[in-house]
């Protein structure tokens, strides 16, 4: 097992201040002893008083500040217990949550916690260091089954030495609030009885298996996906119960759980999108009849949308416009679909440092998911890059995604190939359709805007926690 530390920023503390006024004293007089109000502590002197007077303008600046200093809240410390290292330029998840991080660490101490993949991506710490007091990393290798069940679908994180590092962190320090990314990590809240906890649902689990059922045509097969379907859900309910609060990346994630798990629970925070970084690039890198698809292909749905796009809709795109040409842009390909590489009009780019390129380069942006749920993260990315789309309606769950205005949606093969030609051979569509989806990214999905949120989920959560007479747990 590899496991570094990581540590920076020295503890603060601020004084408190404490004053007792006697609002009534004992006057005497010959009528005997009585008891009569005290005359008022004065705040400001005479003099003052008489300099506001003359410039209100100091008074009205002095309440200003007043008002700031007590809607300020002391910063929270912070533990985050991560599935995986938060950074950029791998897969959505791991980005969503540096985003977020960054950002509430500007506000908050944030200690973090985290499996790494392998020595290669802990050079990657670099990236989240600067934002944390603390991390601890542990390399995935090996877990201890949790049941004779043949399929469990987190138990590959249940991993000894990465409890021994959270016991250890739990001793050293002090937190007022833990917070799980990804479900599998609440497994660890036993050792957080007496803090207020939380847990992101980057994905539903449960749902994601059972939306493989509708593309599954085997017996067999679609038996086999309704019990991990049933497994998942059940050991899912069972996380998040564990914590105090749930957060969900969309409405319809937190949909999702609402029939399972107590709704005062559940919290929405949508995913973001750096519109800074993803900016539209000029007219003249785009390539003509060119099609893109980024996707990490870790993620099965990736691989599931590429091998159906490939079969179903790309040959009706070719019947139309001989010349286009798919760019599969992603890491960690599988080899079903480095094979596409053979078309002569695909290409397979595996990894890419800057995925911007590609952006920049696509006439058309696909989105031909039909599995899985959560991020949405290439769509905002397209937005935010002033793409024309075209998507599936899975694809679009939960986010602000309007066929015609910002986006164009079909899960009919056919149909999905027709807008797609239809863009191809129009690119001044292409222009207002990216258009109204970079607005649509810079209203609704911008990362400062949903780190407030964030921010005020840990202030709610931790106030209702010390809060006397509330319950902790549901």
């Amino acid at each position: 097992v590899n496991a570094s530390c990581h540590s920076s920023r020295a503890c603060r503390s601020s004084p408190v201040a404490c004053r007792t006024n006697a609002p009534f004293s004992s006057r005497s007089s010959r009528a005997g002893t009585r008891w009569a109000p005290a005359e008022p502590r004065r705040a400001v002197s005479d003099r003052t008083l008489f300099r506001w007077v003359a410039r209100p303008w100091q008074y009205l600046r002095l309440q200003k500040q007043g008002r700031s200093e007590r809607r300020r809240k002391p910063p929270l410390r912070i533990l985050f217990v991560s599935a995986y290292l938060p950074h950029l330029g791998k897969h959505g998840g791991a980005g969503r949550v540096f985003q977020l991080l960054r950002r509430v660490a500007g506000r908050h101490r944030v200690s973090l916690v985290c499996f790494v993949e392998s020595r290669e991506e802990e050079r990657d710490v670099a990236q989240v260091e600067p934002y944390c007091e603390r991390i601890e990393t542990v390399l995935r290798r090996g877990f201890e089954p949790v049941s004779p069940f043949p399929y469990e679908p987190f138990e590959e994180f249940n991993c000894p030495q990465f409890r021994q590092r959270l016991e250890e962190v739990r001793a050293e320090a002090d937190f007022d609030l833990v917070h799980f990314e990804w479900t599998q990590m609440a497994a660890y809240a036993d050792l957080f009885e007496d803090l207020p906890k939380l847990v992101t649902e980057i994905e539903v689990n449960y749902a994601a298996h059972q939306s493989q059922s509708r593309v599954e045509k085997n017996v067999l097969g679609k038996t086999a996906v309704l019990y991990r379907t049933l497994q998942t859900l059940y050991r899912e309910v069972e996380m998040c119960r564990r914590v105090d609060r749930v957060v969900c990346v969309t409405d319809t994630d937190s949909g999702f759980l609402a029939g399972y798990v107590d709704p005062g629970k559940l919290e929405v925070v949508n995913t973001g999108v750096d519109t800074s970084f993803f900016a539209p690039g000029e007219d003249s890198l785009v390539e003509e009849s060119s099609l893109v698809f980024v996707g990490a292909f870790r993620h099965s749905p990736n691989v599931d949308a590429m091998l159906h796009f490939c079969k179903e809709i790309l040959p009706l795109v070719h019947r139309a416009v001989p010349k286009a040409h798919l760019y599969i842009v992603g890491s960690s390909p599988p080899r079903e679909i480095r094979r596409l590489a053979n078309h002569p009009r695909i290409t397979v780019t595996g990894f890419v440092e800057d995925i911007r390129e590609y952006y920049h380069r696509a006439q058309v942006v696909v989105v031909p998911l039909r599995t899985g749920v959560g991020i949405r993260g290439k769509i905002l990315e397209g937005w935010a890059a002033g793409k024309a789309m075209v998507a599936t309606p899975l694809a679009c769950l939960g986010i602000r995604a309007i066929h015609g205005e910002n986006i164009l949606i079909s899960d009919d093969p056919q149909r999905f190939a027709d807008w797609t030609v239809a863009l191809l051979r129009h690119p001044e569509h292409c222009k207002r359709l990216g258009g109204m989806g970079r607005l649509t990214a810079e209203r609704f999905y911008e990362w400062d805007q949903l780190a407030e949120q964030m921010n005020h989920v840990y202030q709610d959560t931790a106030s209702r926690w010390r809060a006397p007479g509330v319950e902790s747990h549901a």
